[in-house]
């Protein structure tokens, strides 16, 4: 039993010193065809060629992560455009808003009191910054669908400094203070005996505002009233004071519903001076309501603006680097 054992033993011996060489053969193309797993770039598969990218582990699942982020980068940078388009977008109509309503409040002021120049000023600067912010994210938008760096960058720099512009006048002139109420009030009581003289521009301007205000007189309807007239007979006031007025027609065709409207004293009880500081009051708030919001649209679209500049030089840069590999 021993000696048979021996025997296979020895067989076998004889078998692997026969064919080591064989082996060594297999094995030395084994090591030299997996050995450098991950620098194998082309396999032949059914007689074309398919280009991998394994890690030196052998594992194709880095690969495949990198051409994952390869297909997502191009749709994340695409919403990033789009983000900046549709906040941009928005800020031109905030900006058409606050050009509007301080080119009316500009009007206005230049009516009424010619003495709030700072006022004045202050509403016409906003005005300027707002259309130089619509030209600027017209601008940068044409940069972002040309893939422009330039226009986004110079975009947030001057959005910037017109947030820090548009800032400093809403918080200084833009506020209606005492004074500038005392002096509206003291030009609506000289508008008013301009009016009294039959001055035609002054006329009209009273008789808008006591028809859109619903107000009658400076601070009441007894501004109308002749001295010379005894107390108990109604003012002579206006048909631009009655609630039949109508602006189409001619005060002299009215004349019938205005002494009606005197003898029953149905005219519009309130003064204009308070209605008219409350309107500027009014506007001079929603002018810095809008401000506020049209600066907080602007950093947001310099931030924007920033983030896809960032991205693509990245994107230059490695699209420089493919190139040169290439």
């Amino acid at each position: 039993m021993q000696a048979s054992n021996r025997g296979c033993t020895e067989i076998v011996t004889m078998c692997i010193y026969a064919n080591s060489t064989g082996i060594g053969f297999i094995y030395g193309e084994t090591s030299r065809k997996y050995g450098n797993m991950g620098e194998l770039k082309d396999i032949k598969v059914g007689g074309s060629e398919v280009s991998l990218e394994l890690p030196k582990d052998g594992s194709p699942v880095e690969s495949s992560r990198k051409r994952k982020l390869r297909i997502k980068k191009p749709s994340v940078h695409l919403c990033r455009k789009i983000t900046f388009v549709t906040i941009s977008t928005f800020t031109m109509l905030t900006a058409l808003t606050l050009i509007v309503i301080t080119v009316v409040t500009s009007l206005a002021t230049k009516i009424y009191d010619v003495e709030q120049s700072s006022r004045l000023v202050g509403m016409v600067v906003l005005a300027v910054t707002a259309a130089i912010t619509i030209s600027m994210l017209i601008y940068s938008n044409v940069g972002v669908f040309k893939k422009r760096s330039k226009p986004l960058h110079t975009m947030r720099i001057v959005l910037i400094i017109l947030a820090m512009i548009q800032a400093l006048i809403a918080g200084l002139a833009v506020k209606m203070s005492t004074r500038d109420a005392e002096g509206l009030s003291k030009s609506l009581a000289d508008s008013f005996l301009l009016a009294q003289e039959d001055n035609s521009r002054h006329v009209k301007l009273w008789a808008a505002t006591q028809h859109d205000l619903a107000c009658c007189g400076v601070y009441s309807p007894e501004d109308y009233k002749n001295p010379k007239i005894p107390k108990y007979f109604p003012p002579d006031v206006p048909i631009s004071c009655c609630p039949t007025y109508d602006p189409q027609r001619s005060p002299l065709l009215q004349e019938k519903e205005r002494e009606l409207c005197k003898a029953q004293r149905v005219y519009h009880p309130a003064g204009c001076t308070d209605l008219v500081i409350k309107a500027f009051r009014d506007t001079a708030y929603l002018v810095l309501a809008v401000t506020i919001n049209l600066i907080m649209l602007e950093i947001l679209c310099a931030i924007c603006g920033s983030v896809i500049v960032v991205k693509n030089r990245k994107i230059e840069k490695c699209e420089e680097e493919a190139a040169q590999t290439k």
